[in-house]
């Protein structure tokens, strides 16, 4: 292996896959505070930091400092120099926050945009993120993806099928190589200001934005470097990490099943010739969704069931005093933020998935039913009658 007089560490050779370069176009820019829900990403993801790290860089924990150690890890495995890393380390913080983010897919484009017309099918491509472990979800700008937001409808996640292209752009070490790709097919980028040369690869809304994180990139190449970068753990494994219950249970055992939604649609009403077995609560995507109350996993599906939309969980309460079996049903949540599985045993308040809008959906909310000997009743009047107030 080389010597490396840039970066001084040690690491393991990782592949950089090839970029398809002349696809390249803009990556548009996110703003932290509109991108996701707070729900989702104003709590760290936790992860196992190697020995010896520190616990916060610059207000950067968990899963964000293992995402920068990979892209200190990608430069230093390619000699370029920590300029170069520094650039990929503030474009990832102004883009993610240092997260890699999955596209929940609620963009709008410009009306009458050639965009527009493409943007259906490109939408459904961007979603497949859901499916694959990520450090949360964001409701999606255009169709960008991960650490960099970069856009698979402009090449950035190489030449294979759509769910590759979405892998590719969910793996740190793929992800920071195709932005030094991209980095070093600009001419003269050495002699840029760092922040040109990041706007010069993203091409982004806000070319300005890049400047703010010198700073916090150069604070966490130096103590990264100088910790060791050797056996980084993986990422993204935990989806937004599993939230502690901070509301209320009732005398009777009873929780909130998600926590400042706004009720949006009742049980019983008719739509398009079908009457809404249960009552909806919007919320971002990504908001905790938490068990009703103590019980058992019955049934976890990912697929349509029972006229219910994926995905879906079910929790068996026992029987109540009157020996009907008491139940809850909870629908769309996407498949990485569903969190628990048929048979596991939990307790009123524990964290069993996160809001999507997954199927018969028109945005993020929590479809919940209450079942009473299997048949679904009303569930904000059950819950009231139980001390839970919607």
């Amino acid at each position: 292996m080389p010597q490396r007089s840039s970066i001084a560490i040690v690491v393991v050779a990782l592949a950089a896959p090839a970029l398809l370069l002349g696809l390249l176009f803009a990556v548009v820019l996110i703003d932290d505070s509109d991108s996701a829900s707070a729900a989702c990403l104003d709590d760290p993801v936790e992860v196992a930091l190697p020995e010896d790290w520190p616990d916060d860089v610059a207000g950067f924990t968990g899963a964000q400092l293992v995402n920068a150690g990979h892209i200190i890890t990608v430069a230093a495995d390619r000699d370029l120099s920590t300029r170069a890393a520094t650039i990929a380390l503030m474009t990832a913080i102004t883009e993610s926050g240092l997260r890699n983010l999955a596209n929940a897919g609620e963009f709008t484009p410009p009306p009458g945009s050639r965009w527009a017309q493409e943007w259906p099918s490109w939408r459904q491509v961007a979603m497949l993120s859901l499916d694959y472990p990520n450090d949360g979800v964001a409701p999606g700008d255009w169709d960008s993806i991960g650490l960099f937001q970069q856009r698979p409808s402009q090449g950035w996640g190489g030449d294979g099928t759509p769910e590759q292209q979405v892998q590719n752009l969910l793996n740190p070490e793929y992800a920071a190589a195709a932005f030094y790709d991209a980095l070093l097919a600009v001419s003269g980028w050495e002699q840029l200001p760092l922040g040109a040369a990041a706007q010069a690869v993203q091409r982004s809304a806000f070319p300005d934005a890049y400047d703010d994180k010198v700073d916090d990139a150069t604070a966490l190449l130096d103590a990264l470097s100088t910790a060791g970068l050797d056996d980084l753990p993986g990422t993204g494994t935990l989806g937004c990490g599993l939230a502690t219950y901070d509301g209320t249970v009732s005398t009777d055992g009873w929780a909130q099943p998600v926590i400042g939604s706004t009720y949006t649609s009742a049980f019983g009403t008719i739509r398009a010739g079908y009457t809404h077995m249960g009552s909806d609560f919007a919320a971002p995507a990504g908001t905790p969704i938490f068990a009703a109350a103590d019980g058992v996993v019955a049934h976890v599906s990912c697929s349509a069931w029972r006229g219910r939309s994926p995905c879906n969980i079910l929790i068996d309460h026992g029987l109540n005093t009157d020996d009907q079996r008491v139940q809850t049903l909870y629908v769309h949540m996407y498949p990485n933020g569903v969190h628990v599985d048929v048979g596991d045993r939990v307790t009123a308040g524990d964290h069993i998935a996160d809001v999507g809008s997954n199927g018969n959906s028109t945005g993020p909310h929590l479809h919940l039913e209450v079942w009473i000997g299997e048949q679904p009743i009303d569930a904000v009047p059950f819950l009231a009658g139980v001390g839970i107030t919607m």
